[in-house]
């Protein structure tokens, strides 16, 4: 088997979002390689109990871990992009210890492949390349660019665009993007990121996968039941959603799971329009939970602009419920050419235009719903479950070793 040391600077199976995807990544890879893997130390707790946790080290400080977010959470509140870019601090303690630990493992265990996992965000460089053996990064997300249509929302949202030269320059000064044998980005967008010279290293690999396709959910196709799971931020563009609402029919409703910033401008904003007996804010559930919703949903509506991922994206198609996205990052590249409906981007009229025009489509002919969330399942078995995830990274080790190039 090919030998393989991993850094997870976020693996938590009881967590959500990256640190849960982190941990799914090492107990796939584990089935098909010799895995160890280096985790941070605030996460000791929750991997202790990993049926793996003998071939767990642990670097970082869980201190400073914890005492960064005691301050940049209530500071910036539920602006991740703000959060994660002052985690960097917490990042470098954790390459540098990472990288020390890293050398005495592979003395121990001489390994084939180093492959850093986590963090996904592409900004922050990593000195593990510096082991000697070739490196693998990512899959990485971020770094994506809004629709020329839906640029006024960089100010809303309070993203750091503005300072992804600094980013660039700490790339430049680790020399990092030069050692990787291979750069994995989520998407094409999240891939031009990566400096020219260096796209000839860069694979795509979602971010994302899912455990197991559930059986249809019994409402798929019924497009008077819509749901929709997230964040309530800016970029999720419930707004548009909620005003595509006024213009359908008065028996379809819509259950938006998720909290955020947004929700009390939102749940206004359903007043406003006369639409707010027909709209359900189920709030704040764990992922696990969520797939309630998603079964007694007939259609799942997802109009983001700005997602590199979109994890709930590949739960609604798990459920074989019909999606509709926005045509943009990570949910057009999940749907692909027949796994969903992809809306326009060019503005928000249009993507409002477009949902309207989906759901009216699934409300004259349900059963076109259910033959696409089956379509949808099938995209799934292909690409998005986990254990595939896996065997696609074991492809890429195999493709690095051998020499070959994309």
């Amino acid at each position: 088997m090919v030998r393989v040391l991993a850094t997870v600077y976020s693996a938590n199976p009881s967590a959500q979002s990256e640190p849960l995807n982190g941990y799914k990544y090492i107990r796939e890879l584990r089935r098909v390689v010799d895995l160890k893997v280096i985790a941070h130390a605030r996460d000791k707790a929750d991997l202790s109990e990993a049926p793996f946790a003998g071939d767990i080290y642990y670097a970082g400080s869980a201190r400073l871990a914890d005492s960064l977010r005691a301050v940049t959470r209530p500071l910036f509140k539920e602006s991740w992009h703000l959060i994660s870019a002052f985690d960097f601090l917490d990042y470098i303690t954790f390459e540098i210890s990472a990288l020390r630990l890293a050398k005495r493992l592979h003395r121990q265990f001489r390994f084939d492949i180093a492959h850093r996992i986590t963090p996904t965000t592409i900004r922050f460089p990593s000195m593990l390349a510096r082991l000697g053996i070739p490196t693998v990064s990512g899959p990485h997300n971020g770094g994506m660019t809004w629709p020329a249509g839906f640029e006024h929302l960089a100010r809303e949202e309070g993203t750091v665009d503005s300072i992804r030269g600094v980013g660039n320059a700490l790339h430049t000064a680790a020399g990092d993007f030069a050692r990787y044998a291979k750069i994995l980005v989520a998407n094409e967008r999240c891939g031009a990121v990566v400096p020219q010279r260096y796209h000839s290293k860069v694979v795509e690999v979602p971010v994302n996968g899912v455990d197991e396709v559930l059986a249809q959910a019994p409402r798929a196709g019924d497009a008077t039941k819509l749901v929709f799971i997230g964040r309530l931020v800016a970029f999720k563009c419930v707004d548009v959603l909620l005003r595509a609402l006024v213009r359908l029919p008065e028996n379809v409703t819509l259950t938006i799971v998720g909290s955020g910033p947004q929700q009390a401008k939102l749940d206004g904003l359903s007043k406003k329009l006369g639409v707010y007996r027909r709209v359900t804010f189920a709030g704040w559930v764990p992922q696990k939970d969520t797939y309630r919703f998603l079964q007694d949903a007939g259609v799942f509506v997802f109009p983001s602009v700005r997602e590199s991922g979109g994890a709930t994206v590949l739960d609604a198609m798990a459920c074989g419920l019909p999606v509709i996205v926005a045509a943009w990052g990570g949910p057009l590249q999940f749907v692909g050419r027949e796994g969903g409906v992809a809306l326009s981007v060019d503005s928000p009229k249009a993507l409002e235009d477009g949902l309207v025009a989906a759901v009216e489509r699934f409300l004259a002919d349900p059963a076109s719903g259910r033959d696409l969330g089956l379509r949808a399942q099938e995209r799934i078995r292909e690409q998005f479950l986990w254990p595939r995830k896996a065997e696609r990274l074991l492809e890429i080790y195999r493709d690095v070793l051998d020499g070959r190039t994309n």
